[in-house]
């Protein structure tokens, strides 16, 4: 009786701390959108909805560009064929997703950031309110407008930091420190053959991601920032101290809690590259109980030690919407059970 009493007070404890159990809210960035990508939540969730007409009416404001029709089932076939149009419905979904958690009493220990991610990461941390989301979302439109999607993505097995990268210069260009031992790098489609030939010669393992696509050279130095242009768009905007922690891809390192990211991030969020790794190395050091995706494709990920010790455990991953479940609003609700269940733990487990 006295084991049993001790395990029934040792759950309660636990259950009280329920609030202190740590969420890293993750945000991963665009290219991944589908038709009515988000309308059932649109339809069924009063806070996503709210947030996706409030976002709605600065995107008009700023871009000109009215991404209502996809929530609301009228959307042209090629509505995401326009870059414009990607990347507005994708931020409008992240920020609605992050407010719709937040009214069903989830809300981030940390946020993460990658590509298009740190800007809804920067909002939901409270950094930037939701008129500077869309006022920098819009410069990274406006700015790269004369660019063409006619990269391809390559996975090279090799570090970030390889000398080797100095000898594909001009034709492979990397992107984004994606692991210990990878690389991901962009070269244009037609000279895919001659960078295969040229990683072959060096003995460096390649691969093309699964998804397959065409993109624009973001994260590269072939983006030409025109400064004054981004700025213009930019102007006015004033970081506040975010009320949590925020892991940044751009800086790859935190910002810790109450502090304001420097100005000078912005400029930077669409042309610098992605330091992937070395963020979440930094993630994962504090120990998160759960990380709850709240970008547009599902986030799966095995993390190396660098001291070759093997993996190092990654926290549980719910995600919020699914490529492969048309049932948007079923989905966040199965989560969100799944969410609060694993969180909560607490003294319903010592009663099995």
């Amino acid at each position: 009786m006295k084991t049993n009493l001790s395990l029934i007070l040792r759950g309660i404890k636990d259950s009280l701390a329920f609030p202190k159990r740590k969420v890293l809210f993750l945000f991963l960035g665009g290219h991944h959108c589908w038709g009515n990508m988000g309308r059932i939540l649109y339809e069924e969730e009063k806070a996503f909805r709210k947030s996706i007409q409030e976002t709605s009416e600065l995107i008009a404001e700023f871009g000109q560009t009215a991404i209502l029709p996809n929530f609301q089932g009228k959307a042209a076939a090629d509505f995401f064929e326009d870059y414009s149009s990607q990347l507005y419905n994708i931020l409008a979904v992240q920020m609605a997703l992050a407010d719709l958690w937040k009214a069903e009493g989830i809300l981030p220990s940390a946020v993460f950031g990658f590509s298009l991610g740190e800007t809804s990461a920067l909002y939901a941390a409270q950094g930037i309110d939701r008129r500077a989301a869309v006022q920098m979302a819009t410069g990274r439109v406006m700015t790269y407008t004369e660019y063409s999607p006619e990269f391809v993505v390559v996975v090279v097995k090799s570090a970030f930091r390889d000398p080797v990268f100095e000898k594909f210069t001009g034709l492979i260009h990397p992107i984004c420190e994606w692991s210990q031992t990878e690389t991901l790098a962009i070269c244009r489609e037609q000279e895919l053959d001659r960078a295969a030939d040229l990683l072959r010669q060096h003995h460096i393992g390649w691969k093309l991601p699964e998804l397959r696509k065409l993109v624009i050279p973001l994260h590269s130095p072939l983006i030409r920032i025109n400064a004054s242009q981004l700025e213009e768009y930019c102007r006015g905007i004033e970081p506040q101290p975010t009320v949590c922690d925020f892991y940044s891809c751009t800086l790859g390192q935190k910002v810790p809690a109450k502090a304001t990211v420097p100005v000078s991030l912005f400029g930077q969020l669409p042309s610098a590259p992605i330091l992937f790794h070395s963020a979440f190395r930094l993630a994962l050091q504090d120990n998160f109980d759960a990380i709850l995706n709240l970008g547009t494709y599902s986030f799966k990920y095995e993390f190396e030690q660098e001291d070759d010790t093997g993996k190092a455990a990654v926290p549980a991953v719910f995600n919020s919407i699914s490529l492969s479940r048309p049932d948007e609003a079923g989905h966040f609700k199965e989560n969100h059970r799944a969410l609060k269940k694993h969180l909560s733990g607490g003294w319903r487990r010592y009663f099995q």
